[in-house]
Parts: C-alpha cells; structure tokens; sequence
C-alpha cells in the first residue's frame, strides 16, 4: 500500500490524506464499472499488471497458495472484521519465523531489517560465498 499527499482537498476539507494503491491483474473483477466507481469514492488509485504477463502476479499467487492450504477455514469467513483478525494472528509467523526460500530462506522482517548478516545465510545454488 502506498500513501502520499495529495495537491487537492480530501474528504471533509482534509488537505491532504492517504491514496492506497491497488495492484492487480487485468481480470474483469478490476476492470469493471463498479470496481472502478468504489475505487474512485475511496480515493484507491490502480495500476494493472502487464497484459500477457501473469508471471507479474505470481508472488502474490504463490503467498496466495500457501496461505489458502496452511489455513483452510480462512475461506469460511464472511466477516470483514473476523477475518482481519483472523490475519492479525497469523502475520507474526508469516513475518517472523516462516522462512523464504526467494529471499535466502530467511524470514521477511529480517530481511527487510537487515538482521541477518550475508555470512549468515544459507548458500543459494550458483551463488558466490561472502567475501
């Protein structure tokens, strides 16, 4: 999700305020007027992926994938809030201890926070050791 102040006045005369960025395919469900419209009225911008191209989405397909079969009975829920906290109880093993394999077979926070020193992880085949 992305934010950024805008030149125009927001809601309720809010000089500035968050513009959420959408990232999706080019499928009917996001091309359509109505999806269009909801996006508009909550001032969601989108950007398609790459007509042809589904590689570009497949990321997400695969963290998709992953959290479908670990966690089945997410898809039983209807809730908005139910399943958001559903989500909230699971982020932290997703983020703290669930290894990748596409980033070093290290965790994403300590990837993303630089704990883990290149000496540290595990080789990746054709890589070079650190100097």
């Amino acid at each position: 999700m992305a934010t950024q102040n805008s030149s125009s006045s927001g809601p309720a005369g809010i000089d500035s305020f968050p513009i959420l960025l959408a990232v999706s395919d080019n499928g009917p469900q996001m091309t359509s007027g109505p999806t269009s419209e909801f996006m508009v009225l909550h001032t969601i911008a989108r950007h398609f992926g790459r007509p042809g191209t589904p590689i570009d989405q497949a990321w997400i397909e695969g963290f998709n994938g992953h959290l479908k079969a670990q966690h089945p009975h997410l898809l039983a829920i209807r809730d908005p809030q139910t399943l958001r906290g559903e989500l909230a109880a699971i982020r932290p093993h997703y983020n703290r201890v669930r290894l990748r394999r596409g980033i070093g077979d290290v965790c994403p926070n300590d990837e993303h926070e630089d704990e883990v020193k290149p000496s540290a992880r595990p080789a990746t085949p054709g890589s070079k050791p650190p100097a």
